[in-house]
């Protein structure tokens, strides 16, 4: 069976604020254009089709979703986003010999003052990137708590027995 890839962000919630911390679950694929008809898409319609995660495409989902969607939920009252990612090899991490993830992360926050400055209608929030140790549960807050979630609600879900009727009588 095809192996579908999430990029899941959580916040500690601040009730005082009405924030539920809530960030985003996002399926991790790349746009493609139909070349056929299917029972899916009409040829030349765009589609997402899953892929797995790599450093490129975990900076642009960092970039263009997780970060718009804390600033647009928190703009009224943040002045520091803390963003930490495990630092799998999927994210650029582990063994990645090239520039850290990290380092380019803080080169698109530079890059993009203006819009940072655009989206939260004033002076942006300081945004930090903290790397974890690769494959560190103890530290990994998804690990301990969506994905095993996630997981768990997968499992059950593909072992519940098909509705079949067992009836043989012609």
């Amino acid at each position: 069976p095809p192996q579908e890839m999430f990029l899941g962000a959580l916040a500690c919630p601040r009730p005082m604020h009405g924030y539920h911390g809530h960030v985003g679950l996002w399926p991790v694929g790349k746009m493609h254009r139909a070349s056929k008809k299917s029972k899916y898409h009409k040829k030349g319609e765009m589609y997402l089709k899953s892929c797995s995660m790599n450093k490129k495409l975990f900076i642009e989902y960092v970039t263009s979703k997780v970060i718009p969607k804390v600033i647009h939920d928190t703009k009224k009252w943040v002045n520091k986003i803390v963003i930490q990612f495990d630092n799998a090899g999927g994210h650029g991490g582990s063994h990645d010999r090239s520039k850290r993830t990290k380092d380019l992360l803080y080169d698109w926050v530079q890059a993009h003052q203006e819009k940072l400055k655009e989206m939260t209608g004033g002076t942006p929030p300081t945004i930090e990137f903290v790397s974890q140790p690769a494959n560190s549960p103890d530290l990994n807050v998804l690990d301990l708590g969506a994905w095993w979630s996630l997981d768990t609600a997968v499992k059950e879900v593909r072992t519940k027995p098909a509705n079949i009727s067992w009836n043989t009588a012609v």
